[in-house]
């Protein structure tokens, strides 16, 4: 563990009410004088001063000297801040605009710097003490504490205020601001990422019809082409807000019981102060009625509907532990002639996309906009992939009605690396490890490399507990090294799965309208029985119809017989009354 050495000269004193500019930082250039270990209150009390977790420092071994100790725990000391002391970052990737150039900027700087922690306005206590960045990240320790202050800050880099999250108790976003609330959504991620955005987007909308109005600030936009939550707000209006989504729910995935689709609905439900209905684990993907109607890329390339199924047979270069060895990808595509592959996969250098041959393959990598392949995946009878976007995605948008599914086919080659109940959806075969290894027995090992890759990325080099490389790479028969838990996944295996799909249709007629669910004869043993329950169901019909029909029969004789002495005391009342009556005149 290195060593921090924090000296009297590395700090200026001023009085504990003064306010100071910008993140703290120490002064290293001061020289060193005789240093002790600082005790738990001195961290405590240190955590607060420079805004940093605790379990941060604790982790560290942190020496100070006598004095200092003394008159951190006097309220004497405070920090010398100059401005942000950050690693140097990679230049973000250009964009198309300076705009969205100056928001990716934007997006790593609150991923490194964790904005929240350092420059949100934070609440103060009742006895106006400041609280600890790292306390008001969470609803922990605010029961007796009033919230003075709002949880957003003004961001220089965006002139836009920014959404930080609120502890309970805290005014909800719709207590402090006019309504509807306008907000840029800010997500700087994958697209399978964005696709579980989506579902968050569309819940909050569903849940605060009217309340909001957002405009989503993420690449591959055209995920949000048709999406009725998605309205342009122009980068001048006063009233936008910012909003920086975030999962920091992964980090409990194999604890919790939370799914995917839950990370971003509980980051702003936390940002907005509002809880938020969950409709459906899938993201909300929309298509125009026009855009169904078109013809697929693979009916362009062949002349006709034809049923397929897309396969990704590739990664992301900086995630080498979620694929399948390639020569079992090739394999699983020799070994069903009967099934139209058509391969996807983005070409660029930062992803990795063997080619697969065959007749029955169809080559598209690199030959589809996000909402081209959207479309493809519109019209494809089912999906093998690792965990990634066409995972996602096939689960997201909806299946052409020509198949007579509710849901799409999707094998997903998952290993071991994520949990499943983060990952899966339930209807997906998703073929996972996780508990068969000591180095998944928990759920996921979260392991990006399977070997180091020697590009400088932080993911090369495994920390003491082996936190960042995979525990138990194995050389598979191609040569191709790949994690244990991914070589435990057979070819056959993967064909059974998709064959449990397949089986159940028949997709041999040449008209897309007369492709069929298969029928599926019963044993005789069964139809038997069934038969015999129909005709015992009928028969307790008929038993149960003639008892009803005897007791109508039986109430209707009641009534006639009620009816007749109804009528005999009214005979003999009138009877009684004329005698009287001639009495009476006699």
């Amino acid at each position: 563990m290195s060593d921090i050495t924090v000296n009297p000269n590395a700090l200026k004193l001023v009085p504990a009410t003064e306010e100071v500019e910008g993140p703290p930082v120490l002064n290293e250039s001061a020289n060193e004088e005789p240093t002790t270990l600082l005790d738990k209150e001195s961290l405590t009390l240190l955590s607060n001063k420079l805004g940093v977790p605790i379990d941060s420092l604790k982790s560290k071994k942190i020496q100070v000297s006598p004095d200092f100790i003394e008159k951190l725990k006097a309220g004497k000391v405070e920090f010398v801040r100059k401005g942000a002391q950050t690693a140097p970052q990679t230049a973000p990737k250009p964009s198309k605009s300076p705009r969205m150039q100056i928001e990716q900027r934007y997006a790593e700087i609150l991923r490194r710097d964790r904005l929240v922690a350092k420059t949100a306005k934070l609440p103060k206590s009742t006895k106006n003490i400041s609280v600890s960045p790292a306390d008001a990240t969470s609803s922990a320790g605010f029961s007796d504490r009033t919230t003075l202050s709002a949880f957003m800050e003004h961001a220089p880099q965006l002139n836009k205020m920014v959404l930080s999250p609120r502890p309970a108790g805290a005014p909800s976003i719709l207590e402090e601001c006019k309504v509807p609330v306008k907000l840029f959504i800010s997500q700087h991620q994958s697209p399978g990422d964005l696709i579980m955005l989506t579902r968050a987007v569309d819940d909050l909308h569903r849940s605060y019809p009217g309340k909001f109005i957002t405009c989503m600030r993420t690449p591959a936009h055209e995920l949000w082409e048709n999406n009725p939550n998605h309205t342009h707000i122009e980068d001048s209006d006063p009233e936008a807000m910012w909003v920086r989504m975030e999962y920091n729910l992964v980090n409990t995935s194999n604890a919790g019981a939370h799914h995917f689709c839950h990370g971003f609905r509980k980051d702003l439900e936390a940002k907005l102060g509002l809880p938020i209905d969950q409709t459906s684990p899938y993201g909300a993907i929309y298509l125009s009625e026009q855009e169904k109607a078109w013809y697929s890329q693979v009916h362009e390339i062949v002349g006709k509907d034809i049923p397929f199924w897309i396969i990704d047979a590739g990664r992301k270069n900086d995630y080498t532990t979620k694929l399948w060895e390639v020569s079992r990808f090739q394999e699983l595509v020799s070994r069903t002639p009967d099934i139209t592959w058509v391969q996807v996969g983005a070409d660029n250098p930062l992803h990795y996309h063997p080619t697969l041959e065959g007749d029955n393959v169809i080559d598209l990598r690199g030959k589809t906009t996000h909402r081209q392949f959207i479309r493809l995946m519109y019209h494809a009878a089912g999906v093998v992939t690792p965990i990634s976007y066409p995972m996602h995605l096939a689960a997201a948008v909806e299946m052409h009605p020509r198949y007579k599914r509710l849901t799409r086919p999707c094998v997903v080659i998952a290993g071991g690396r994520e949990p499943t109940m983060w990952e899966a959806y339930s209807h997906h075969q998703y073929m996972h490890t996780c508990g068969a290894l000591p180095c998944n027995s928990h759920g996921g090992c979260w392991k990006s490399r399977v070997e180091p890759l020697l590009d400088g990325d932080e993911k090369d080099y495994d920390s003491e507990d082996g936190s960042k490389l995979c525990h138990m790479p194995v050389v598979a028969e191609s040569g191709q090294i790949i994690p244990k838990c991914m070589d435990m996944i057979t070819v056959d295996s993967v064909l059974d799965k998709i064959r449990m799909y397949q089986d159940s249709y028949d997709f041999s007629a040449e008209d897309p309208k007369d492709w069929k669910i298969k029928e599926f004869e019963k044993p005789p043993a069964v139809q038997e029985k069934i038969q015999h329950a129909i005709d015992n169901r009928k028969q307790l019909e008929a038993e149960a119809a003639e008892r009803r029909k005897q007791e109508a029969e039986k109430a209707k004789a009641k009534v006639e017989e009620a009816r007749a002495k109804l009528a005999k005391a009214k005979a003999d009342k009138d009877a009684a009354d004329t005698e009287s009556h001639a009495t009476q005149r006699e």
